[in-house]
């Protein structure tokens, strides 16, 4: 509500069926700002559906050139979004992202990218699961209501790697400016974030073999061999506090692929190489140590 945008800018809440409090609180902040009242739209769903059918509803509901995402926990700097926009606009752009502020429970750590003008690096990091966040950017609307981006409301966990990759796919021209607007709240993680399951890593695996399909059509997927390796990586891991039997099902092409990935650390090289060689009663250990 305090945006320096005045004029020219909407607020979009999806009310997936809450329990709690949040549409009372949510009124009472509206209240508080009454010049905002017309730009504010709830949106009711009957029935719970998903974060990923959240976002599609707030996509359809929206009728804004440009469109961003802010997750409900998190909160943006009152200059994020004119900023974002006054630099889509001076460079007439289809996506433009920001920096971030990482909020931890021991202090804030400030996270920077200089991509500049280079979609292809950004990509690189979006499809190696290297911050491809919703949260970050603003894109144009009509890259949605034209069909070259889809929400699969099947995936809750993982929806931010595939609308991110197609976001950047679509995108004809992007920037990344220097600003760091958004603070990602990390003080309070979800249980799903502690205790992650099999729904939920069964999910992520879903989102990676979506957007590896999405790269073979575009026919760039070897293009990014090794940025889909570190995700795959990434979706594997996913399925660890599940055991190291079952996390060695996933993936089993990796091989010593992940020896020549410079990004990933030697001591993680060191782990992955004992998970995947020791006895599974000695592996299961280490694991529950680590817990």
């Amino acid at each position: 509500m305090a945006q320096t945008m005045k004029e020219g800018i909407e607020f979009i809440f999806v009310n997936d069926c809450t329990k709690d409090k949040s549409i009372e609180i949510l009124k009472k902040v509206v209240s508080e700002y009454p010049e905002r009242s017309k730009q504010v739209k709830i949106v009711n769903h009957e029935t719970n559906k998903g974060l990923a059918a959240a976002r599609r509803t707030g996509m359809e509901s929206a009728i804004g050139e440009y469109v961003a995402h802010c997750d409900g926990d998190d909160w943006v700097d009152p200059e994020m979004y004119e900023s974002l926009y006054l630099a889509s606009r001076n460079d007439d752009v289809d996506m433009v992202s920001c920096n971030f502020v990482m909020e931890t429970d021991t202090g804030s750590k400030l996270m920077s990218f200089n991509y500049g003008s280079n979609r292809e690096l950004f990509l690189k990091d979006v499809i190696s699961n290297r911050w491809g966040t919703v949260w970050k950017y603003i894109i144009k609307r009509k890259m949605f209501s034209d069909g070259q981006i889809f929400i699969d409301e099947n995936i809750c966990h993982g929806e931010d790697y595939v609308y991110t990759t197609q976001c950047v796919l679509a995108a004809k021209k992007y920037i990344s400016i220097e600003g760091c607007y958004y603070h990602y709240n990390c003080r309070n993680m979800s249980s799903m974030m502690k205790n992650p399951s099999l729904e939920s890593a069964n999910q992520q695996y879903a989102a990676s073999e979506l957007v590896f399909e999405i790269l073979k059509d575009n026919g760039i997927a070897d293009k990014y061999s090794d940025a889909i390796l570190l995700r795959k990586i990434f979706t594997k891991n996913r399925f660890l506090p599940l055991g190291v039997a079952k996390w060695r099902q996933v993936y089993p092409e990796i091989g010593y692929r992940y020896l020549t990935l410079a990004r990933m650390p030697f001591y993680q090289k060191i782990g992955y190489y004992l998970l995947e060689h020791l006895p599974l009663n000695m592996a299961n250990k280490i694991i529950l140590r680590l817990k």
